[in-house]
């Protein structure tokens, strides 16, 4: 890391550095676990302010 670099938080294009074997291991725990605390994807979609179609969301049935 450059002090440039050190100095200013990164920009929406610049690449992040790759995540260590404890900070991934750390994410898949805490995925593992988030099942258990939310509700049903539907539920949650609905309950966020965008618009779920755009993007990559799957096409919701009628």
């Amino acid at each position: 890391m450059t002090q440039e670099s050190a100095a200013h938080p990164p920009g929406p294009s610049d690449p992040l550095p790759d995540l260590t074997a404890e900070q991934l291991d750390t994410l898949h725990r805490i995925g593992r676990r988030w099942s258990s605390v939310t509700r049903p994807p539907r539920e949650w979609r609905d309950a966020l302010p965008v618009d779920p179609n755009v993007g990559d969301y799957p096409a919701r049935p009628p």
